[in-house]
């Protein structure tokens, strides 16, 4: 559809459109997508796009490893019980992918009425498989959308502006002179924060806010949603500091290209802040008493 709401014909290409129209100012993109809508690209989606800080490596005996023959795990199902507004598909889905990386099953917490509580709301557990046809597409999609908008409300809003730079800049700023070596060091990655996050509690955090008009939650949805958001983070980062990767994760098969790319950035961290301390303090950081 084009801004004047005509409707591409069956033999145009609305991806070579944009591309023609808006080439000048559109990144690059290195990878290739045949279908955005096969279980390679829901695979791909989880392993080396936007779920990929989120995967859990399933125990042995987890009830998923017997049951699905599952070892990877992202889940979204804790935004299961967040209420939606009508006519809008409830949030939720932990995806499961066997040990060659491949779809096997989403476990969908499903909205039902309550069987002893009228009015009440409950959730109950639906799997699906790729045997299901038609409401396996749509149970991925139900799925894609959850993550995006959970990796969008809880890794990036919550996690990384109000957990982790916003800690970041409050321990600077009370424990570190402003001429303090690591104070200097750190500037340039937390300039800012104090007011790019009173905008965004202003237009993202508050009822009726962005958040709240963009995504399907109600008012107590969004409620339920905050209450919830620490939860909905890996175990490995509710405390707010990002641990760095675990040998698991940098060899076959868990390895991807983000935990590659992740690997070499965090390498070259460590070198340029070790290099920067050492210009400081040749014979080591002084230990506080």
């Amino acid at each position: 559809r084009v801004a004047d709401g005509t409707l591409f014909a069956p033999s145009e290409d609305p991806v070579a459109y944009v591309m023609r129209v808006c080439s000048g100012i559109y990144p690059e993109v290195p990878e290739v997508w045949p279908s955005k809508h096969s279980d390679e690209a829901l695979t791909w989606l989880v392993r080396s796009q936007v779920g990929a800080d989120n995967i859990e490596v399933l125990a042995d005996d987890a009830p998923e490893r017997a049951q699905f023959g599952a070892r990877y795990a992202v889940r979204t199902n804790c935004l299961a019980h967040c209420e939606v507004r009508e006519g809008l598909e409830s949030y939720g889905g932990d995806a499961l992918f066997d040990d060659d990386w491949r779809v096997v099953a989403i476990v969908r917490q499903e909205r039902v009425p309550h069987p002893a509580i009228e009015g009440l709301v409950t959730t109950t557990a639906v799997s699906y498989t790729p045997s299901h046809g038609k409401s396996w597409a749509y149970i991925k999609f139900c799925f894609r959308s959850s993550l995006f908008s959970l990796v969008t409300f809880a890794n990036h809003l919550y996690l990384t502006h109000l957990l982790v730079s916003m800690n970041m800049t409050i321990a600077t700023r009370e424990t570190l002179s402003p001429d303090h070596p690591v104070r200097r060091f750190v500037t340039p990655f937390i300039y800012g924060n104090i007011t790019i996050n009173a905008w965004a509690r202003q237009a993202l955090v508050l009822p009726h806010s962005t958040v709240g008009r963009a995504f399907a939650f109600t008012e107590l949805g969004l409620q339920q949603a905050w209450h919830a958001v620490r939860e909905c983070l890996p175990a490995s980062k509710r405390s707010g500091c990002l641990p760095p990767l675990a040998a698991e994760e940098v060899a076959p098969p868990y390895c991807s290209k983000y935990t590659q790319s992740r690997k070499q950035f965090e390498a070259a961290a460590s070198a340029f802040a070790g290099e920067y301390l050492e210009s400081f303090y040749p014979d080591g950081i002084p230990q506080q008493p």
